[in-house]
Order: C-alpha cells, then sequence, then structure tokens
C-alpha cells in the first residue's frame, strides 16, 4: 500500500488557468517587478485580474493547488504545499476576506508576532499574453481559478517588504523571494513555530524510510535537492515537498511544487498532463538531495 493520507496522485488536476482578464496596475498595489522573471519576451507586465475565482477549491487548500511560476520561491510554494497537505486549517485561518473585494493574509514576524497584509486579487501578467508570471492558478471543474497559492506569494512578498523596512534594508518585494530563499524561514513565517532541519549525508535508508512515514503521518516535511550530477527529471537548488513513502514499491513520494514532472529540469522540458508528483527509492534521494526541514510538530493552529 501507499503510505499517504493525500490520496490517489493520478487523480490530480492538471488544468491551468494563467490568463488574465485585463491588466491594469493598482497604486497602491504596484510593487517591484523581479527582473529574472522578465525574459527577453516579454516586453512589460502589469497587475490584472481573472475572470472568475475561487479563494479554495471545495472550502480548502490542496498541495496540488501549488503551481509555481517565472521566480525561485520554491521555499514558500514547497512550504505552502507541505502545509495543505497536513495541515489545511493553518492556510485556511491565514487567509481572511477583506474590504472591498480585497483580503488579509497572516504571516509572523521574526519576533513570532502576527502581522496581517492586505492585498487585492490582482497579480501580475505579461502584457504581451496576459499570462501570470508568478504562481499559476488551477481551476475547479466549473472553471473558476483557485487563487489562495498566488495570494499568499503576492503578500509573503509585502511581507517581506515590511520586515525589510523594520530591519532599515531596501524593500524588493518579488525581486527578494525570488532570489531563493530557505525554507525553516518560510515555515516560521507561515506557521510562527521553529522548524528542524538536518543534513542528510549522515542519513541511512531506514532514515528516509522513516521521514516518508512521517509525513504521511503529518509532520510538515521539504527536502532540497543537491546542485549537481542531478538526473534529469529533477531540479537542482530546489525545495520538494516530501508527500508520504510507498510501501509497495520503498520510493519516497515528493512533490515538485511547479506541479509538473520534467524530462529535462534544467531545459524545463516538461512531461504532457504531468502532476509534478514523484517516487524516488530511498539511496537515490539520499543522493541527489542534501537537506530535510521539518515543521514544528505543534504547528498546526
Amino acid at each position: 500500500m501507499i503510505t499517504t493520507h493525500l490520496g490517489s496522485p493520478l487523480c490530480l488536476p492538471v488544468k491551468i488557468n494563467d490568463h488574465l482578464k485585463k491588466l491594469e496596475i493598482p497604486p497602491k498595489h504596484r510593487t517591484y517587478i523581479n527582473p529574472r522573471a522578465m525574459g527577453e519576451h516579454i516586453k512589460e507586465a502589469e497587475y490584472g485580474y481573472l475572470d472568475s475565482w475561487l479563494v479554495f477549491n471545495e472550502g480548502e487548500p490542496k498541495f496540488y493547488d501549488i503551481k509555481q511560476g517565472r521566480t525561485g520561491d520554491c521555499y514558500l510554494l514547497g512550504a505552502l504545499a507541505g502545509i495543505a497537505a497536513n495541515h489545511p486549517s493553518i492556510i485556511a485561518s491565514m487567509i481572511q476576506p477583506s474590504d472591498e473585494g480585497s483580503y488579509q493574509v497572516r504571516f509572523y514576524t521574526p519576533l513570532g508576532t502576527p502581522l496581517w497584509i492586505k492585498i487585492d486579487p490582482c497579480f501580475l501578467g505579461d502584457k504581451t499574453d496576459g499570462k501570470l508570471i508568478y504562481a499559476k492558478t488551477p481551476l475547479t471543474q466549473n472553471g473558476d481559478a483557485i487563487i489562495w497559492p498566488a495570494l499568499v506569494e503576492k503578500a509573503y512578498a509585502y511581507f517581506i517588504n515590511e520586515c525589510d523596512k523594520l530591519l532599515g534594508e531596501r524593500r524588493r518585494g518579488f525581486d527578494k523571494i525570488g532570489k531563493g530563499g530557505y525554507a525553516h524561514q518560510a515555515l516560521f513565517h507561515l506557521t510562527g513555530k521553529l522548524p528542524e532541519t538536518i543534513k542528510l549525508d549522515q542519513c541511512t535508508i531506514n532514515d528516509v524510510i522513516a521521514i516518508g512515514r512521517n509525513a504521511a503521518q503529518g509532520t510538515v516535511t521539504l527536502v532540497g535537492s543537491k546542485e549537481k550530477d542531478l538526473p534529469l527529471h529533477l531540479q537542482p537548488n530546489h525545495i520538494f515537498t516530501v508527500l508520504g513513502f510507498n510501501e509497495i514499491t520503498d520510493n519516497l513520494i515528493l512533490y515538485d511544487p511547479h506541479g509538473v514532472n520534467y524530462t529535462n529540469a534544467q531545459k524545463g522540458e516538461r512531461k504532457k498532463n504531468s502532476n509534478g508528483v514523484i517516487e524516488i527509492d530511498c539511496q537515490s534521494f539520499l543522493n541527489h538531495f542534501s537537506d530535510a526541514t521539518f515543521a514544528s510538530k505543534k504547528a498546526d493552529h
């Protein structure tokens, strides 16, 4: 059997709505644009709105709602996928409707105090074709976009701005969160609880099995891939979410926050209609991953 409470990966939706209805920038919601996300084919990017949306599908977040866009914030989106898989109530409680169609999103400052960030549900898109640049929005069966990942990602850019402001640093929004980060910091900002990080170079096969089984039991677990000599389907220097352990194949079950499976990750070549769920044997996992981060067992609010 598969030791996971997440259901069959084969049932995960893959259809995405990543086109904006209109493109205009509300002045009070401008933020810095990540230059790394501005490829040569993108002449201009502005904020816009999707045709129709829901914050959550069927009232709660799912890990497979996470579809990373064109910026390097896998540490944040991987953390969100892990929390959605194991403690969806945390995410449900951190996104609250506000006035005039806006939302408030809760994070925790370095001091552990909650900070609510108010944002509108408008997202950065490529002005030439309307495609979203950052987190994508999967569709419900009725065609509504599921926007909670994009809401949290956008709010996180503003949250980091506020933290930088408190520290007297230059505020950079998406530019900063898109240059990579640390899984333990994202988990703390999302839960307010200190996580634990271990190096995998001293771990055994039994340790890997325990990591998978503990993830299936509700421990939010993120793992980081190494920089070099990875198989083509694994992206280097990338955060993956551990979903569980397959007791039949003795494989660890991971989720790539891009929400797709690669044939050549470094070139961005993807399998058609793939869903981001990966199985990897324990020895290969030890060969290709460097660290694991575990959310506090007290993380559920």
